[in-house]
């Protein structure tokens, strides 16, 4: 079987278990049947054994990628190229069918997380884990989900099937408290001839002490050994995992209420059920632009790489669409901001937001967006949103995607950092430009009010409800 037949089939057998799993998690929302406590417990090594798969071959990949580098020499330039170019084709195509599995997994962890919101504030200080690790680790942690989902009476999460849990290995959710009371790692031993051991460390916070045994003490004293590598990675882990455990503490909670862009969403999926494409307006300055793909063809399809697609037919009159987002009031000066950042919606978890399938929009419609079968482009003009702030009052500076934007209070200026993620927010999770305005001048109300003195930094765990 060439390369390309293994990625394909791979491909095909893990979209088959994404299938079973996303319908599994759309009954369970939409309340057709009450799942039973055996597809609870099968449907996480289920996905992990689906995305550990794909990242074994993707890793496979990478390994002969770097074997023909070392041989290059003695290879012939035009079939390096080519081969080169393939392998990395067959890995773009693994690592997004991964991506896909973990946005299942996100929206299976969120039915658990979604009322613990504070602690995802230290696990997305850390860059998101790729893939389940490959070989012994990998495959003894979903031995361990399979073996023990449900401990000390505690629903076992794995994080290895999610993008937003990014310390430690797994967590545990209390039914009767409905929280998050632990976390821990897993670490696996040498194999023997039985098998090989894992270790399980667990760190629970002093409220959750309740529901966690306490640790029995050893009958002898143990020898320390001389620190290894290893041991001082564990040490930072369980550091990490310490510190996600102490929940932030808010100095006020400031609520915005406000309707998000969901139903020109929807309105995007019903016109794609009658046409290949769909073009809507998002309020002033934001376009959605929908493409659906070809009926039948399988996820590795959709995937893989493959001719050139003519879309000249399909993307006719969207230069007119693009002119009627620009802020024609600002052309012509020196300081015009009227620019487009093109991307299409993003379903890894980003800070705020939830998953796909608990968005408001049709659960059908989520699983075409997540499979490839349609593609929803967002293009966005902040020209508008510029304007706006500068007519409240605001400074705003906009230097390619960097955006500045502060005002003087009471003689002291106020000044909104990370402004990139407000932008994400109004481009790719379709919060409204008027709810980010409402939001700064919230803030402003506060400091006001405090009378907080200069080089303070405040920082806003901003949350999107639904």
């Amino acid at each position: 079987m060439t390369p390309l037949d293994t990625v394909r089939n791979l491909i095909d057998q893990a979209a088959d278990e994404y299938e079973e799993c996303w319908t599994f998690l759309c009954s369970w929302k939409e309340g057709r049947n009450r799942p039973a406590s055996t597809q609870i417990l099968d449907f996480q090594p289920k996905l992990a054994n689906a995305i550990f798969k794909l990242g074994h071959l993707h890793e496979s990949l990478a390994k002969e990628r770097t074997s023909l580098i070392r041989r290059k020499k003695n290879l012939s330039p035009t079939w390096f190229r080519r081969r080169m170019s393939a392998l990395a084709g067959y890995q773009n195509a693994l690592a997004e069918a991964i991506k896909i599995g973990r946005v299942i997994g996100d929206s299976f962890a969120w039915i658990f997380y979604q009322g613990e919101r504070d602690r995802f504030r230290k696990h997305f200080l850390h860059e998101p884990i790729f893939k389940i690790p490959s070989g012994l680790g990998g495959r003894g942690e979903i031995a361990f989900v399979k073996r023990f989902g449900v401990f000390n009476g505690h629903l076992l999460i794995y994080h290895g099937i999610t993008s937003f849990l990014r310390i430690g290995d797994v967590s545990f959710w209390n039914p009767i408290s409905n929280t998050i009371t632990a976390i821990g790692e897993l670490k696996a031993g040498k194999p023997t001839e039985s098998g090989f051991p894992m270790r399980l460390h667990l760190i629970w916070p002093e409220t959750s002490k309740s529901f966690w045994p306490k640790p029995k003490q050893p009958a002898a004293p143990v020898l320390k050994s001389q620190p290894t590598s290893k041991d001082e990675q564990l040490r930072k882990q369980l550091n990490r995992m310490a510190t996600s455990l102490s929940l932030p503490q808010f100095r006020q909670v400031i609520k915005v209420h406000h309707q998000m862009h969901f139903n020109e969403l929807s309105t995007i999926a019903d016109k794609l059920d009658e046409s290949a494409s769909a073009v809507v307006r998002v309020g002033d300055g934001l376009i959605l632009m929908g493409l659906r793909h070809s009926k039948g063809e399988s996820l590795s399809s959709q995937l893989l790489p493959k001719r050139p697609i003519a879309l000249n037919k399909r993307l006719a009159g969207i230069e007119a669409h693009a002119l009627s987002i620009i802020d024609m009031s600002q052309v012509d000066h020196p300081d015009d901001t009227n620019r487009f950042f093109i991307g299409a919606l993003d379903f890894v978890a980003f800070p705020g937001t939830a998953p796909i399938l608990w968005w408001p929009i049709s659960s059908e419609f989520a699983r075409k967006m997540i499979f490839h079968e349609v593609t929803v482009t967002a293009i966005y003009n902040p020209a508008h949103l510029v304007r706006k702030l500068k007519a409240a009052g605001y400074d705003v500076k906009l230097q390619r995607k960097t955006m500045i934007v502060s005002k003087v209070i009471d003689g002291v200026c106020v000044v909104f950092g990370n402004m990139h993620h407000f932008l994400t927010y109004v481009q790719r999770h379709l919060l409204r430009e008027e709810a980010v305005i409402n939001i700064f001048q919230r803030v402003l109300d506060g400091v006001k009010a405090e009378k907080l003195s200069e080089n303070t930094r405040i920082d806003l765990d901003t949350q999107l409800f639904y």
